[in-house]
């Protein structure tokens, strides 16, 4: 055996092993000298012995060199060397259609008649050299990226004037009654294995499934067969040659005629994006209406119970711009005179706040001149920018409108203009409290802006004891604020933060890092023996480019500068990069070996990304992953209701697209490219998994074991819960898992982005809740799914029943 690299006949450069068997090796090769690639065929037998496998190697090579058809493979080469005979012919890149079939099952109608009249066509021009090939199987069909077929293996076929034969030659399952029996031979001995091959193509299984090879329990007119296509395979298995078709081109002549293009003319891919001869998997009308008004019903189910996860219409009574308002409204008092270029306002949650649920908050800030963040996201939040232009300030209330917090950097133009005392029961007012309530104590806090007097309040003897801070610089108030005795000051939330404890997000962090060197490992492997997906691949890269830019631009703070702009889009388009090129690296290492081992996962993903849109196959699987997403956020409203509150990772990103519908629209961007990247990463870790167990089942338990503690952060949360949300855990990706194995990516994505779209936005029925719009936005869109996914599926059956012709 040759290594990768090895220099044969000082000519070939070898790249593969592509296959052994008992007559020698087959390798992928460089041919050096004409600068294309090809396939190596190496004789086990050492030159010079010339035995009669040495004549048929010859052999071979003539009768394969005589016929020159696209559909038959090209030899170009033979010789010797190193002591091996050997011949070079055209490499195809691609696989068998013994293992397509093995591998998919039934071929579509048309693109199997495609595939039998290129059949017809290659046996046609052997004929026509009078070469008879003996050996037709699907084992010697290659099927190439584009759908085109090559036969190959002339390795014992006959000129047609030696038809008169004793050697009992062939493969059996494929082997004429003349063939078996030693008698003369003609050209419709390969229309016999011609008529075999289309059964093959067409039923999805081999014509001989065991019994008798001369009398089979399938008799015309093959019910498992269209009745057009079964009348043809019928004439070519007829055990008297006089009554078989009497050449290829006769075959290919009374096939049914095509609907569709030719794959090969239509330039669609085949071998690569396996999109073309899949079943259909259209459903019966009633199963589609079943899961129709299983995924509606369900979804307003999940939805009419939303808050669990998100928030409630009590959590939020009043909408942003009239909070904004009402920060204005404070901030005038404070800083009357003092124009204000820019503003930002926005939900977030507070922390400092102890006990129960984290309190949410609205969040306003005015400033003199352009709020322009440092963050690559331009993200205005408390702290970025810094709080340190004069005339800056903000403003934290309650849900309700209460003064939460207040501080603002006095304008050194208006100092020395406050007149007269400050009416701290206003502020107290504002606040929804009462000054006389409160005594005032020596104060020895540090406050965060620039003051010349602090004050400090208490209310005794209530529980929790409230304090209220407040500062004044030359006579006017900067500052503020009302916490209680257990709570430590406010700390302004980073909003680009996870929200996971500093652990688990080292662990995330380490294996996504460990997951771009795996992936560009893999990736490169793939690459250069030429596997992988590259057009999905760049499909799926550019789909999640979209959504990252479009995420950056929705959910930015955009001032009018230029530069600013500039400095923003160059920031955000190298991070968009960044996740474009993982999800390009991780889908072209983990493509080729999905492929071979669940290859079902592919199926439709591939179909879609080929712009099949009203595939069956895609319908059915966007309608099972808005089941399976119901089933998910079912499960894990059970956990939050009765084990474990949900946790803030799920509030924030709920709060931060409350704002508007461009901020829902940022939010939707986000999680769908999110979902597609999570995905990824999973499958390239399931394959790590596999090629160190080796084992397909044993892989997808150590990942489900593996993956669960760090998707949910079981090992983190402790206390009582720890067993419950490990169980929660394990249930939801064993669930997850099997969906993306039985039905496929596409589905699983479907499932996942569900899953988002119900614990990370802010849904509700109810229609006097003032974002009750936007949740009817989001319900719309899973609903015209739900719709999509019906009426694709349905294929060509009408909803009502009978045949729907498009």
């Amino acid at each position: 055996m040759f290594q990768p690299g090895h220099i044969f006949a000082g000519r070939y450069r070898i790249v593969s092993l592509l296959g052994r068997g008992a007559m020698g090796e087959v390798y992928r090769a460089d041919d050096l000298r004409l600068e294309q690639a090809v396939a190596l065929k190496l004789l086990a037998t050492p030159a010079g012995y010339g035995d009669h496998a040495t004549e048929r190697f010859v052999r071979e090579v003539r009768l394969a060199r005589a016929v020159a058809h696209p559909n038959v493979c090209r030899v170009y080469d033979i010789g010797d060397a190193d002591g091996r005979h050997y011949l070079s012919m055209e490499y195809v890149d691609g696989e068998t259609l013994a293992s397509l079939l093995r591998r998919i099952g039934r071929l579509p109608r048309e693109k199997a008649l495609d595939i039998a009249r290129q059949l017809c066509a290659g046996i046609a021009a052997a004929h026509d050299q009078r070469v008879l090939h003996r050996d037709l199987k699907p084992a010697n069909i290659m099927v190439d990226g584009r759908g085109q077929i090559r036969i190959m293996d002339f390795g014992i076929a006959v000129p047609s004037d030696e038809t008169s034969t004793r050697e009992s030659a062939g493969t059996p399952g494929y082997m004429a009654p003349e063939q078996l029996t030693g008698a003369r031979l003609s050209e419709r001995t390969d229309v016999y294995a011609i008529g075999l091959v289309l059964y093959e193509l067409f039923a999805g299984h081999p014509f001989h499934s065991g019994g008798s090879l001369l009398g089979d329990d399938r008799r015309p007119p093959f019910p498992e067969l269209d009745a057009d296509v079964a009348a043809v395979v019928a004439r070519c298995l007829e055990s008297d040659p006089a009554k078989r078709p009497p050449s290829a081109l006769a075959i290919a002549k009374a096939l049914p005629q095509s609907r569709e293009p030719s794959l090969t003319e239509s330039g669609g891919v085949f071998g690569d994006a396996i999109t073309h001869v899949i079943p259909t998997g259209a459903l019966h009308p009633a199963a589609a209406w079943i899961m129709l008004a299983a995924a509606l019903a369900g979804t307003l189910a999940i939805a009419s119970r939303a808050s669990i996860a998100t928030v409630t219409p009590s959590d939020l009574p009043k909408p942003p711009e009239v909070l904004a308002a009402r920060s204005a409204e404070i901030l005038g008092k404070a800083a009357s005179g003092v124009v204000q270029r820019d503003r930002e306002f926005w939900f977030l949650l507070d922390a400092s706040v102890s006990g129960g649920r984290p309190p949410i908050r609205f969040a306003y800030r005015e400033s003199p001149r352009d709020l322009i963040p440092r963050n690559l996201f331009h993200l205005v939040t408390e702290d970025d920018p810094p709080l340190d232009v004069a005339g800056m300030a903000n403003v934290v209330l309650d849900p309700g409108g209460r003064l939460v917090r207040f501080s603002r950097i006095a304008d050194s133009a208006a100092r020395g203009r406050a007149t007269g005392a400050i009416d701290w029961q206003a502020w107290f007012a504002d606040a929804g409290l009462n000054e006389a309530d409160f005594v005032a104590v020596d104060s020895k806090q540090t406050l965060p802006v620039p003051h010349d007097r602090a004050l400090l309040w208490e209310r005794r003897p209530a529980e929790p004891v409230l304090q209220v801070a407040a500062a004044t610089l030359d006579g006017a108030p900067v500052f503020f604020e009302v916490t209680d005795s257990v709570s430590a000051r406010a700390t302004p939330r980073n909003m680009l933060a996870s929200g996971r404890p500093a652990f688990s997000e080292a662990v995330l962090w380490a294996f996504i890092v460990a997951a771009f060197a795996a992936a560009a490992a893999l990736a490169r492997r793939n690459l250069r023996r030429g596997e992988g997906d590259r057009a999905s691949a760049r499909k799926m890269c550019i789909f999640v480019a979209c959504c990252g830019v479009l995420f950056a631009m929705f959910r930015a703070h955009h001032v009018p500068s230029e530069i600013d702009e500039l400095t923003f889009l160059l920031g955000v388009s190298g991070w968009v990069l960044v996740w474009t090129a993982f999800c390009w690296l991780t889908y072209l290492a983990i493509e080729p070996p999905m492929r071979r081992l669940w290859p079902v996962t592919l199926i439709s993903l591939t179909r879609l990304l080929d712009g099949r849109v009203r595939d069956p196959l895609v319908g059915r699987d966007v309608l099972v992953g808005l089941l399976a997403g119901i089933v998910f956020v079912a499960v894990l409203f059970l956990r939050f209701q009765f084990f474990h509150r949900a946790p803030e990772i799920l509030l924030a990103p709920a709060l931060e697209s409350v704002k508007s519908a461009r901020h829902v629209a940022a939010a939707l961007a986000l999680q769908t490219s999110d979902v597609w990247q999570f995905m990824l990463g999973g499958m390239l870790f399931l394959v790590l998994l596999y090629s160190i167990v080796g084992s397909r089942w044993i892989a997808a338990l150590l990942w489900v074991v593996l993956v669960t503690p760090v998707s949910t952060g079981a090992p983190l949360a402790g206390g009582d819960s720890l067993g419950w949300d490990l169980l929660f855990g394990v249930v939801l990706g064993l669930f997850g898992l099997m969906i993306m194995i039985r039905f496929g990516i596409l589905a699983a994505v479907v499932m996942l982005i569900y899953e988002r779209l119900f614990t990370r936005l802010p849904i509700t029925l109810d229609l006097s809740a003032w974002y009750f719009e936007s949740s009817l936005a989001v319900l719309s869109l899973v609903f015209a799914l739900a719709v999509y996914g019906f009426i694709v599926a349905l294929g060509d059956r009408a909803a009502f029943g009978g045949t729907r012709y498009l």
